[in-house]
């Protein structure tokens, strides 16, 4: 059995990977409410391809791919697949931007929930609802780390 991920996946992965090795792309290219009220809109789509350091830009790449896998056995492919990753991290940013404009953002983890709970969705006509339950479960405990690991990194910067 051939694993094919598909060709967005590696898309998102390359520039995320070029966003890193840009030297202090976490101050260039990373969200908060404050950058985007002085102008400087392209932060609404670069936050998503910025990471803190090397192991959250590994583990999101690794979440990425396996929502991917999950999504495109389900037939969320394409357009919908990006248009879910992109529009709902840019929903976030900007509820964000209105709620907490002082707190930073970066990471393709907003993507990675979109992708997996349109899998949660979907998927809820070929998975027991215990197997659904756990995902969100699973999703849910990522999300609560991903804000606790936001706000302790806004503490210290």
């Amino acid at each position: 059995m051939q694993l094919k991920i598909p060709l967005i996946v590696f898309t998102i992965i390359i520039i995320s990977a070029i966003l890193f090795l840009i030297p202090n792309s976490l101050q260039k290219f990373a969200f908060s409410g404050q950058y985007l009220f002085n102008g400087e809109f392209w932060r609404l789509v670069t936050f998503n391809f910025t990471h803190i350091n090397f192991i959250h830009l590994i583990e999101n790449i690794i979440a990425l791919v396996v929502a991917a896998l999950l999504a495109y056995e389900l037939d969320l492919r394409g357009n919908y697949f990006i248009i879910a990753f992109l529009l709902s991290a840019v929903t976030i940013a900007l509820a964000e931007a209105m709620f907490f404009p002082l707190i930073i953002i970066a990471g393709a983890s907003l993507g990675i929930y979109a992708i997996l709970g349109s899998v949660s969705v979907k998927g809820s006509n070929f998975f027991p609802r215990s197997a659904l339950i756990i995902m969100f479960v699973a999703i849910a405990r990522m999300l609560v780390s991903c804000i606790i690991v936001t706000v302790i990194f806004t503490a210290v910067v």
